[in-house]
């Protein structure tokens, strides 16, 4: 009984840490430039240990890419057409709602890093739906999900800059349809 409880304390403490680790990332990318923020700023101003630190992130990379997985786990998802659009559009409503954060996330080095992580989702998704659909792709899987991600992430790109108005039930049902359409114009007859 006692080991569970400390089994317990010590996910949330480990989730304090990760808290208080985004807190401090978000604040930092707000207030420098992504290049010149590093792991030991992220530390100090999360008041967490250099040990506490990495032992949740390898780098300020990691710190990102962690904080992104959810959102762009439900772009990568939108390749799947039996998926729902509501979880799509919440997420394109949030992004709106931070869009100042996420201007800076698209932009330069963290852009990057962003690309990497929604390739390497969609990459996952791609192989799980032709695996299902017992499909094959004219090219890799690799260069499937690069042609997906640079399409939704110019879709959000004009959005979020205000270079294309549109509600975010509209972007969502447009990143879908193209996010499938191209999908499905890759797989070989």
């Amino acid at each position: 009984m006692t080991h569970h409880a400390s089994v317990y304390q010590l996910d949330k403490r480990s989730q304090k840490s990760w808290h208080k680790i985004r807190a401090a990332f978000e604040v930092l990318v707000l207030s420098e430039r992504y290049d010149e923020i590093t792991a030991g700023d992220i530390i100090e101003k999360a008041g967490v240990s250099r040990s506490t630190f990495y032992s949740h992130f390898e780098n300020k990379n990691a710190v990102l890419g962690k904080s992104l997985h959810p959102p762009l786990s439900v772009l990568a998802n939108c390749i799947d057409p039996n998926s729902p659009i509501e979880p799509l559009r919440q997420i394109l409503q949030h992004f709106w709602e931070h869009r100042s954060f996420c201007r800076l996330i698209l932009t330069g080095t963290p852009r990057k890093a962003v690309n990497q992580m929604l390739i390497e989702l969609l990459e996952q998704q791609i192989i799980e739906n032709l695996n299902a659909n017992q499909k094959q792709i004219l090219i890799s899987e690799a260069h499937a999900a690069t042609q997906i991600a640079a399409s939704q992430l110019a879709l959000l790109d004009t959005w979020l800059l205000g270079k294309a108005a549109s509600s975010d039930k509209k972007l969502a049902e447009a990143m879908k349809k193209t996010s499938i359409g191209l999908l499905t114009a890759l797989i070989s007859d």
